[in-house]
């Protein structure tokens, strides 16, 4: 994608891995259900679990303290028995800013409660980006968002892990090609990735590792309103000095209809699990114990990818 262009000297460089044909392991075009086996790490859905990015604080010792999520309300994926911060900025919105705070605080208390209220902020967020006249007020929010994650993990006694989730990526209508809506949060994406890189020094650089993700994929064809529909198959990216980079990882399933899953989605050839695997345990020196129990409970049958860091 054109959008993606300001990362092509990342790839060059050996600090951008692209990786093709990933999908979760449940096969679902319910965005929720989607969203639950992503940020849990199991299997199928299961409603109120922890996610696999606090259970891996809990592996590797994470006092409180040692996971932020950044961006407003707290993801699945952070949530669970070891406690994280919160951070959000002071995006001016309609309403009380005050009075929101307050209220993601109170609901942050309880998993469901927190599903909703996070769903409702989204829903507020996706409605400012993809505004009429390009949605450059909720573009800039990349930058600000990666921004404060870098200073945050640059301290000294910050956090080791931090997530943020974005939403405006459901592109059923007016999908566009190169400068449509689409192409445009992509660059805002790419250039907050490096606006992340510029805020940290060289040696906590060195150290990083950036996994950008989705549920699922989109379909290969676009429908009839120019966008296209939840599919199957998709890509995920990883960033960062730590990164093995510059290749492309995939094992390429074809995009002739009869290689197409269900006729319509590209075929998904990787567990999910099997790229996250690989990043945790690399980065973290975990066990295969670890990472097949604990932290993706139940899933010694899925192996993880080698040689992702260095």
């Amino acid at each position: 994608a054109p959008g993606l262009s300001p990362l092509a000297p990342a790839f060059l460089e050996g600090e951008l891995l692209p990786v093709q044909g990933l999908a979760i392991p449940y096969r679902t075009r319910s965005h929720f259900d989607a969203q639950s086996i992503l940020e849990t790490g199991l299997d199928k859905p299961v409603g109120t679990a922890t996610g696999w990015l606090n259970r891996t604080l809990g592996v590797i010792g994470g006092a409180s303290g040692a996971g932020i999520a950044v961006g407003g309300g707290l993801p699945t994926s952070l949530r669970g028995e070891v406690p994280v911060a919160t951070w959000a900025p002071k995006v001016q919105r309609d309403g009380d800013e005050a009075f929101l705070a307050d209220l993601s605080r109170l609901y942050n208390q309880d998993p469901q409660l927190a599903d909703s209220f996070t769903a409702a902020l989204n829903l507020q967020e996706q409605a400012m980006v993809m505004d009429s006249g390009g949605g450059k007020r909720g573009l800039a929010l990349f930058d600000q968002l990666f921004s404060a994650t870098g200073r945050f993990l640059e301290a000294d006694d910050g956090p080791r892990i931090a997530a943020m989730e974005f939403s405006g990526w459901d592109t059923h209508a007016g999908q566009g090609k190169a400068g449509g809506a689409l192409d445009r949060r992509l660059e805002a994406l790419a250039n907050g990735l490096l606006t992340f890189k510029a805020t940290l020094s060289p040696e906590v650089w060195s150290k990083t590792v950036v996994l950008v993700s989705t549920e699922f994929g989109r379909t290969v064809a676009t429908n009839g309103t120019g966008g296209t529909d939840h599919g199957t198959g998709g890509a995920a990216l990883l960033f960062g000095g730590a990164v093995r980079g510059g290749r492309v990882i995939a094992d390429w399933p074809g995009l002739a209809s009869n290689q197409l899953f269900e006729g319509r989605d590209l075929r998904p050839t990787l567990d999910t699990r099997q790229l996250l695997k690989g990043v945790l345990g690399a980065h973290y020196d975990l066990r295969n114990a670890e990472l097949n129990q604990k932290i993706f409970p139940e899933s010694g049958a899925v192996g993880a990818l080698d040689g992702l860091l260095i």
